[in-house]
């Protein structure tokens, strides 16, 4: 599975133009065709296209016919011009499992392209069709495109989401009731699957693992990482676990996976001096999403900014508050994804601490403080009806504490921030990512009917 594959390539995307070939000028149909179809191809789609206008109710099925045949998940309809409502209404009502995008240019008064859009939309509205949305504007305009891309985006990722798996490898940490997720709920209004694991078939894996390969691993990157105080065991037993877990993603062809951290590992019950810090922090480097403390809606909510943003998100906890600084400082063990370090000088490995303080007895943490610019925050509830967000920037961090960290100041008023966090419910884990992504989260709260929390 690559884990790095856009969910647009995952998911085959339809195209036609609509327009009554009777009252309008083909030819001003087919160029206001053509240039929707470049412009989306220019744009990186590929698309099935319906190779003629759709003018009439004949036309119509033989569309539902094509884009059936093809599979299509999301078709876009370029309102090249006025069509009788009830054609389109007929399409999506037969194809209801496809979300459509009914797009004019407004820029021809030739053929009534706002015309035909809005008898359209004004008829599936009191119809009650949920399945479509509507985009206005010549594909010439950068901010067409930019809607184009972010709705498509959004669309294939909210589809996509519903073919998923995600991996829960033991069960929930003691006394972490807010990270239990409501499985029913997820499948319901989600889609996605869920995989439940043993964290013995875990440690099985691990003592498969080749000593050579571990061995072979370690000389790699003890030569790239300089920061590394830990023996050398605990550095090749952390690293055998990073081969295990990866063979469980694998072997179950999971998109992402929560794991239960602690006690059996954390704490060094079973004796073997590993945590999953460091398998987690390179998994997510390759692409592949890993949660600790067994947090399912983490997992599923960093799924989500990864691949809207196209960047590699992180978990955290909240940690303290700057009023002056107007920020929040986030923390946890070690986990996050090396490449977010602004230098490969500032990564350390060591072991981890109960909030930088109290270091462990066991396992290797990757401790370093995530790179400056702008971010998103958000999670989505454990019972999946709510998703918080807000934007900031990450800076340099005013105090060092060990672990992986990360300072954000906000655009809105922190202390705002976290009493809504305290007023909604909002469980302890935070994720982050690089990236102006809110307009495509917030839509994609509204295709899940989530609940946004905007402060």
């Amino acid at each position: 599975m690559d884990n790095n594959t856009r969910f647009e390539e995952r998911l085959e995307i339809g195209y036609c133009a609509a327009g009554d070939i009777s009252g309008f000028p083909i030819d001003y149909l087919k160029r206001i065709n053509k240039e929707g179809s470049d412009a989306l191809r220019d744009l990186g789609y590929n698309i099935n296209e319906f190779p003629k206008i759709l003018s009439d109710y004949r036309t119509a099925h033989e569309i539902i016919d094509y884009f059936s045949a093809q599979k299509v998940g999301i078709v876009v309809v370029n309102v090249a011009g006025w069509i009788e409502a009830g054609i389109l209404l007929k399409i999506i009502r037969n194809l209801k499992s496809v979300f459509f995008v009914l797009w004019a240019f407004g820029n021809y008064n030739e053929t009534l392209t706002l015309t035909g859009l809005i008898e359209n939309t004004c008829m599936l509205r009191n119809a009650n069709c949920n399945n479509y949305c509507s985009i206005i504007g010549p594909p010439d305009e950068s901010e067409v495109k930019k809607e184009i891309v972010g709705r498509l985006r959004t669309l294939c990722l909210s589809k996509t989401l519903e073919s998923i798996c995600i991996g829960m490898i033991g069960s929930n940490c003691p006394g972490m009731i807010d990270s239990t997720f409501d499985e029913v709920s997820l499948r319901g209004k989600i889609g996605c699957d869920v995989k439940h694991l043993d964290l013995t078939e875990l440690i099985e894996n691990y003592h498969s693992i080749p000593e050579e390969t571990v061995s072979n691993d370690a000389k790699r990157i003890q030569a790239l990482i300089g920061g590394i105080e830990v023996t050398d065991k605990t550095l090749l037993r952390n690293i055998k676990l990073y081969y295990a877990l990866k063979m469980m993603i694998e072997t179950h062809n999971l998109e992402a996976f929560a794991i239960r951290c602690w006690p059996e590992l954390k704490n060094n019950i079973l004796d073997l001096d590993i945590t999953p810090c460091f398998a987690i922090s390179r998994l997510s480097d390759e692409g592949t999403i890993g949660s600790c403390e067994a947090d399912v809606s983490a997992a599923l909510t960093m799924v989500i900014l990864k691949y809207l943003s196209g960047n590699t998100p992180v978990s955290l906890d909240y940690n303290t508050v700057d009023i002056e600084r107007n920020s929040l400082t986030l923390w946890h063990c070690g986990a996050n994804a090396m490449g977010l370090a602004s230098s490969w000088e500032e990564v350390k490995f060591r072991r981890p601490t109960n909030g930088g303080l109290m270091e462990l007895n066991c396992g290797m943490s990757v401790e370093f403080a995530v790179k400056p610019g702008k971010v998103i925050l958000s999670k989505i509830s454990r019972d999946f009806t709510k998703m918080i967000m807000a934007t900031g920037r990450i800076v340099k961090p005013k105090n060092k504490y060990r672990g992986g960290i990360c300072e954000v100041v906000l655009d809105v008023n922190a202390i705002d921030y976290l009493k809504q966090v305290v007023n909604e419910g909002i469980e302890h884990h935070i994720c982050v990512v690089h990236g102006d992504i809110e307009r495509e989260l917030q839509t994609l709260a509204e295709l899940l009917m989530i609940q946004r929390i905007v402060v």
